[in-house]
């Protein structure tokens, strides 16, 4: 006796001999006919029980894993010999990255190393901070603003007429470029997003937080080619991300204005009343941080690679110092570029400043450079860079106050 009944889904042999799904519908002369799926009833076709077989279920071949197609930008912008602080490990120096696959190898001992994913980078710890510090930053990730951020810089009309200036108390860097513990590459005026928002923000500025020292960047809302000024994020740089939405355009008239108050803020706090050594290492800290992220975004491109360090160098070095045009060239390693060992070995020791008031007294600025392979496939850094002598007197502060003015002008001619 037949264990098929009708109304049972089966599998059929129709009449081109394909095993095909369908429905018995009713029996005649121990045969059935079957109903097929997607036909009509003029495709019913009567079959015999040796014909018939139960319903095979679809078995779910295993899926392979796909590519990641959103390789964080921190992967591609790090090498062997970087150090990088990993979650619940610390600070590792890299063994090996693979951008491709979104992964990259850590050195725990010389014997030991480990794979880990590009997620599993974090921030260094903030040090000395209390428990009650990071509740409070995890409550809390970023504030909304309606006001403008206050500007701590220093009054320049209070000074005297000697250019003698007082200590200051407060101190608030600014910065037109940032690279990120984690090897983001921040920079006024790229539109970015902020963890748990989602929304397109254009970076207004950057800038150290007086209370705590940490770096906080000034977001504004971008909605339909205009910035919203009612809706403003201060936050640490830490949570900002990259945006993922669909393309933001912007009036070039509004990035521009964004550009411009960045280095007429930047060559204020450069003349202000700060002391020249943390103005010339936060100027050796952004040309060290352009010309790293460049050189390594050159590493794969066999043409030439230019690297422009922005406005407000062309402003300090062209306008300021007048310098005389020289070039240098070199060969190198990304693996063994350090910190400034590369600018170093280009500029020789000291290149940035030499202090006191004699007539030997020189600044050296690198204004261009590029990156091409040379015919041996090794890397050539080709930069040319300006020189100048001065000293830091009132009339070196009275051409910085003079440049600013003209900025702050050309600003003010801006049309929205």
């Amino acid at each position: 006796m037949s264990h098929f009944k009708v109304g049972d889904v089966v599998e059929a042999i129709d009449e081109l001999g394909v095993w095909a799904k369908g429905k018995i519908i009713a029996t005649e002369n121990e045969k059935f006919k079957i109903s097929f799926e997607g036909f009509g009833s003029m495709w019913d076709y009567f079959v015999s029980e040796d014909k018939i077989r139960s319903e095979t279920k679809a078995v779910e071949l295993p899926k392979k894993r796909s590519r990641d197609s959103k390789i964080p930008e921190n992967l591609k912008r790090l090498q062997r010999g970087d150090k990088v602080h990993v979650v619940d490990v610390g600070e590792v120096p890299i063994f090996q990255v693979d951008p491709i696959l979104g992964n990259l190898i850590v050195e725990l001992t010389v014997e030991e190393k480990r794979e880990v994913r590009g997620c599993d980078i974090c921030p260094p710890p903030i040090k000395n901070a209390s428990p009650k510090v990071k509740r409070a930053k995890r409550q809390k990730l970023y504030s909304i603003s309606n006001e403008q951020s206050k500007e701590v810089v220093a009054d320049n009309d209070n000074d005297n007429e000697d250019g003698d200036t007082g200590p200051k108390d407060e101190l608030e860097c600014s910065f037109i470029y940032y690279l990120r513990d984690d090897g983001l590459w921040l920079k006024v005026g790229d539109i970015v997003s902020v963890e748990g928002v989602g929304l397109p923000f254009i970076i207004y500025r950057m800038y150290t937080g007086t209370d705590d020292g940490c770096v906080l960047a000034k977001l504004v809302n971008v909605n339909n080619c205009i910035l919203r000024e009612d809706f403003i994020i201060i936050c640490n740089i830490n949570y900002i991300v990259y945006y993922s939405g669909g393309k933001v355009s912007l009036k070039g008239s509004v990035k521009e204005k964004v550009e411009q108050d960045a280095y007429v803020e930047f060559c204020t706090f450069m003349s202000s009343n700060v002391s020249v050594v943390v103005k010339v290492n936060l100027r050796k800290m952004v040309l060290g941080h352009a010309m790293r992220v460049g050189l390594q975004g050159g590493f794969t491109n066999l043409s030439c690679t230019r690297i422009s360090l922005g406005p407000s160098d062309v402003m300090l070095d062209n306008k300021i110092f007048h310098f005389i045009a020289l070039t240098g060239v070199v060969k190198f390693s990304l693996v063994n570029d350090g910190d400034f060992e590369l600018v170093d070995e280009i500029l020789g020791k000291g290149w940035d400043y030499k202090v006191g008031r004699a007539e030997d007294a020189f600044f050296k600025s690198i204004t261009e450079v590029q990156v091409k392979r040379s015919n041996d496939l090794s890397l050539v850094l080709i930069a040319k860079f300006s020189q100048s002598q001065f000293v830091f007197t009132p009339g070196y502060r009275a051409e910085c106050r003079k440049v600013i003015n003209e900025g702050k002008e050309q600003m003010e001619n801006i049309i929205l």
